[in-house]
Parts: C-alpha cells; structure tokens; sequence
C-alpha cells in the first residue's frame, strides 16, 4: 500500500516536450512500434487546429503502431495562455481516468503519454 495515497491506484504517465520539429512525434511513433503488448492512451496537443500529430499517431496512420492505443487530440491553441483550450486538455486527460478507473487492476490501461506542443509550458500541465 502506498503511505501517500493508500488504496489508489496509480496509472503512469508521461510529457513529452520540446520545441518545434524536436522529434516528439517520431519518438511517440517509436515508443507506439516497440511497445506492441501495451495498451497507451495519448493526450496529444497541437497550437494549430489540424492537429496533424495526432492525426499520424492513429492507430488508423500505421498499422505498424501499438494496438489498443487511443489518441485524444487537443488543439486551437495554448493550455497555458487559454482557459478554453486549457478547459479541453484537462477533459481529454479526464476522459482517460475515467476509462481506466476500476480496470487499470486488468491491465486494460498500461501508460498515458500526453505530447505538448513546441510552445507549450510543461510546467503548466504538470501542475494539473
């Protein structure tokens, strides 16, 4: 049992940051390709409207890509600079939680990777 939370459940998760054309997208593509037996859920935020990131990262995109990996996509704008994109990030990350509460025990849920965009503050979605 955990001493900070007892009978939670924790689901990993990790941020993908850096700048414009860092290689966020390929890394996630590579982590999608190796990891075949997982089952990751995305949260993947683009400034743009075409969220072109997520649209790549679809299981649809690459049948070379993990199976059972869900993308929720996130765009027009900043989290950080926008309460209503701000208001969309922390939905789709909801989204996610509540899909796995109660079944990430099954290993139905293994990961969430939540990608930023290249202007985006981590810090600020670290903080939710």
């Amino acid at each position: 049992d955990s001493v900070i939370a007892p009978n939670k459940v924790w689901l990993p998760c990790a941020i993908v940051t850096g700048p414009l054309g860092s290689g966020k997208t390929t890394l996630l593509k590579h982590i999608l390709r190796s990891k075949r037996n997982l089952n990751i859920k995305l949260v993947v935020h683009d400034w743009a409207p075409d969220n072109v990131d997520a649209q790549l990262l679809e299981p649809s995109a690459d049948r070379n890509l993990a199976c059972g990996h869900t993308v929720d996509a996130v765009s027009g704008g900043c989290p950080c600079c926008s309460k209503d994109v701000l208001a969309n990030f922390k939905s789709a990350v909801a989204r996610h939680i509540q899909e796995i509460d109660g079944t990430i025990t099954a290993g139905i849920v293994d990961y969430m990777i939540i990608e930023t965009s290249g202007v985006t503050d981590p810090v600020a979605l670290v903080k939710l």
